[in-house]
């Protein structure tokens, strides 16, 4: 059995889908609009710069994910799944996906 890994990120995403999801929690008023977008744009530049610590990014990031159930992030992800990264998704992604497909990758 054959296995394809993408990057997400500008490869089936014209995107960011870690400084979009810190987007999707402050539209969704789950955490501080002014923190937290500040500090997510500040990580973002950081990664883009190569000079991100992923151990403060991670712990910045994950922290809103303790004040909720298992059922509630369920269903957090599916909106986010469906407002966030559906949109984000590339039209090449699909002939992409398809190509792989058509080799036996998935």
């Amino acid at each position: 059995m054959a296995l394809a890994i993408f990057d997400l990120d500008n490869t089936l995403l014209g995107g960011d889908s870690d400084h979009a999801w810190g987007e999707f929690l402050v539209q969704r008023g789950i955490v501080d609009r002014t923190v937290y977008a500040e500090a997510n744009d500040r990580f973002y530049r950081e990664y883009q710069n190569g000079t991100l610590d992923i151990h403060a990014y991670l712990a910045f990031a994950l922290e809103p994910l303790t004040r909720f159930t298992r059922a509630e992030l369920n269903t957090l992800h599916d909106d986010f799944m469906r407002s966030m990264i559906t949109p984000m998704r590339l039209a090449k992604a699909d002939a992409l996906l398809a190509e792989h497909r058509a080799r036996g990758y998935f």
